[in-house]
């Protein structure tokens, strides 16, 4: 019998025990016009636990066939992941050998523990630490001897290997020295750790054949670097070679030393008078523009008088053929006014100031050097030049 039947079953019997009820509670007179309506409910009534049936059925089955694969797996995940343990005791001496999991893939961690467990009072000897465990790789190893515990005192050995080799591997047993005290009678002995078995899993397919190799992929193209055309070069050298003449014309130009009148007139320039006139410092602004015109003197005429008073250095001029007498009248005025200003302790007005470096540019200007012309044919051409003074340096007759 299936499970629709079972539920048509118990359906149709509690649809017969209501209609009974239903019968004694109405009256017996009833037509039979009310009774094909109650066969009609009680017929729909049973479709619908029918239905009801049907559908708990496939439910449940889905339910079944859902859980059994994923049990199945947690089955096979505990497997793999269980601990694999192996025991052995002599002389009241317990050697437990115990791996993390049974099954490891190539290259992973394995931990494997043993430990000792005797009376208080026995003395235990590991081996020595080793790289390898048999065929297995030791790549950590933590000790922890002769520790308390309740049932006396335990010695730990937990080392971390790992295979490069896939397949069934063994983890051999391992040999301690054990000596014990009971009763004041001492037994010394050894006890060997049983072995291990771990199985190693590849991780290449199961069809993998590791002489079989994948093809090599055809070839890349790739782009050819690009190239920069012989012409460029030239071009390139052609600018550079003209910008190289452009700058050292360019600092060559107007490199000429400037004359005697030239750095006077520029000197004169850079004297700042707004700023000796707003500091009051007369005497020193008379002191440099009397320096720069007896430099200036010295420059262009060759003349050295610098520990000369003012009356001294005049007079030495009257009877020089260099200065007209003009430029001599404007010279004297100048100079007497700078004494005044300098021993005499006297404050000119700013217009005398003004004026007074007026008439030292005047006189730069009219004793200036004659530059010779630029063309020397305008000679042949009847035009005449100044002869420039002697350099030579003359002394002043006083």
């Amino acid at each position: 019998m299936t499970l629709d039947d079972l539920f048509q079953r118990n359906a149709v019997k509690k649809l017969h025990r209501e209609g009974a009820k239903n019968t004694k509670v109405r009256c017996a007179s009833a037509d039979s016009t009310n009774s094909s309506r109650r066969w009609r409910g009680t017929t729909g009534r049973a479709r619908t636990a029918r239905a009801v049936g049907r559908s708990s059925a496939i439910l449940l089955l889905a339910l079944l066939a859902t859980a059994t694969p994923a049990i199945a797996t947690d089955q096979t995940t505990a497997n793999a992941t269980a601990s694999v343990t192996q025991s052995t005791e002599k002389d009241g001496v317990h050697f437990t050998v115990t791996a993390d999991r049974a099954t490891a893939q190539v290259a992973d961690p394995v931990t494997i523990r043993f430990r000792v467990e005797a009376p208080t009072g026995t003395l235990v000897t590991f081996p020595a630490d080793e790289q390898t465990l048999g065929s297995l790789t030791v790549r950590e190893t933590r000790d922890a001897f002769d520790v308390p515990s309740d049932n006396g005192r335990t010695w730990t050995r937990m080392q971390v290997v790992e295979s490069l080799a896939a397949g069934p591997v063994e983890v051999p047993g391992v040999t301690i020295a054990y000596k014990t005290n009971k009763a004041g009678v001492q037994t010394t002995g050894e006890l060997t750790s049983p072995t291990l078995s771990i199985e190693i899993a590849s991780t290449l397919p199961a069809d993998a054949d590791p002489l079989k190799f994948h093809d090599i992929k055809g070839e890349v193209e790739i782009a050819p670097p690009l190239t920069t055309p012989l012409w460029w070069w030239w071009y390139a050298s052609g600018a550079a070679a003209i910008a190289t003449a452009a700058g050292v014309w360019w600092y060559r130009r107007d490199r000429r030393p400037l004359t005697a009148a030239e750095w006077a007139l520029a000197e004169l320039a850079r004297v700042e008078v707004d700023e000796y006139l707003a500091r009051g410092r007369m005497q020193d602004l008379y002191v440099v523009m009397t320096d720069i015109v007896r430099s200036y003197i010295e420059r262009r005429f060759a003349l050295r008088a610098p520990r000369q008073t003012t009356p001294e250095f005049l007079a030495g001029l009257t009877h020089n053929a260099n200065f007209a007498t003009e430029h001599k009248r404007l010279l004297t005025r100048f100079l007497e006014a700078a004494d005044l200003v300098k021993f005499a302790c006297f404050s000119p007005a700013s217009d005398d100031v003004y004026a007074a470096r007026g008439a030292a540019e005047t006189f730069v200007r009219g004793t200036a050097e004659e530059t010779q012309p630029d063309h020397p044919a305008n000679a042949s051409a009847g035009t005449t030049t100044t002869a420039r003074p002697s350099r030579e340096p003359q002394e002043v007759t006083t």
